[in-house]
């Protein structure tokens, strides 16, 4: 036991520094919504959620249950507004400074000025061609929405998702072949 110890240590390493999200700018913004998604699928949640495709033995609930078995949580924030200007670029930029936290890399940052839009993907790496967790922000100008996956997603998996609307160019862009 203890010569595996140092081990799970290592491997868990990268999660032992990422801060869970706290998200003041929602709950400032709350009020002002018209309508406000808070959704936080724990993994205890996620494996209920599973449990539904219990017999279910085809292909499709095989690829869900393998993607979610890594999963730790699942967390959506949206906010949206009647009229544009009800959150500033200040609040976006707070946004973005937390959801940048230690161990998050930044992969995708994109900023359309003409449409107010400004979207950013982070990823944690994990080890072994799998990826420790994702956070995506997304800006318009009446709509902000987070999402926080945390957990183990292999790129494999998530390749094999294709057949269930889901890109299967998304691991070609990582490096991945299929």
């Amino acid at each position: 036991m203890k010569r595996f110890l140092p081990a799970a240590l290592l491997a868990a390493l990268p999660f032992a520094y990422a801060q869970p999200l706290k998200l003041d700018v929602f709950e400032k913004l709350k009020k002002r919504a018209s309508n406000v998604v808070d959704l936080n699928l724990t993994k205890d949640l996620l494996s209920l959620g599973m449990s539904f495709l219990g017999n279910d033995r085809s292909v499709d609930a095989a690829k869900i249950k393998k993607l979610a078995e890594g999963l730790n949580g699942i967390q959506i924030r949206s906010l949206e507004f009647d009229k544009e200007g009800d959150f500033s670029n200040k609040d976006v930029q707070e946004l973005i400074e937390e959801m940048a936290g230690k161990g998050w890399n930044l992969v995708i940052s994109a900023d359309e000025k003409k449409e107010g839009e400004t979207s950013r993907i982070w990823i944690m790496s994990g080890s072994n061609g799998e990826v420790g967790g994702m956070r995506i922000m997304s800006a318009e100008p009446k709509e902000l929405t987070v999402i926080e996956i945390n957990g183990k997603v292999r790129l494999e998996d998530l390749k094999n998702l294709s057949g269930l609307g889901i890109p299967s160019n998304i691991t070609s862009e990582h490096g991945q072949s299929g």
